[in-house]
């Protein structure tokens, strides 16, 4: 092997060999809805500025976690988020209904399923992407690999400091 190639094959192992300690350790730590509020600051992280709420429960209304951000001159913009705890494929089209709700009784402009499961079902995709068309909005799926994605963005990011980051999350004690 090149160096090149010896230096790909280090950190391909060694990112795969992360994600998946971050992986079981989420799966042997965190359980059904203790996944909604772990994420809280994880989403605070990845939108910046915008505001995220803990939604879910009885009166959810479609959303685990809704998200507002503000754009140019004030203008809001809200993502509802329905948190989903599953493994393999899932193709649970109960979620379409959830976020159908969301859009109608929260003003959703945007829809997140985001689950634990590796993989969607090929009639669940298709329920979303009939759904964002019928609503006339972005609908996104976000899979296990999305969540170790953006939990590792968010512990790096901590691990730096306030100093190297602009947001306001406090360094690990």
């Amino acid at each position: 092997h090149s160096p090149r190639e010896r230096h790909e094959l280090f950190f391909g192992r060694t990112w795969s060999a992360i994600v998946a300690a971050s992986w079981a350790e989420l799966q042997r730590t965190v359980h059904g809805a203790e996944l909604e509020s772990l994420l809280i600051p994880v989403l605070e992280h990845v939108y910046g500025k915008g505001l995220v709420e803990a939604t879910g429960g009885r009166g959810e209304k479609g959303a685990d976690i809704m998200v507002t951000t503000v754009g140019p001159r004030g203008l809001r913009f809200r993502t509802a988020i329905q948190v989903k705890m599953h493994d393999g494929t899932t193709s649970d089209e109960r979620i379409v209904a959830q976020l159908a709700q969301a859009h109608r009784e929260r003003n959703a402009q945007a829809g997140v399923l985001l689950t634990t499961a590796e993989e969607l079902s090929p009639s669940l995709e298709a329920k979303l992407e009939e759904l964002a068309a019928e609503l006339d909005i972005d609908i996104q799926a976000w899979t296990r690999d999305d969540i170790v994605h953006i939990l590792l963005d968010y512990l790096m990011n901590r691990r730096a400091g306030p100093d190297t980051h602009s947001s306001s999350i406090p360094p690990l004690v």
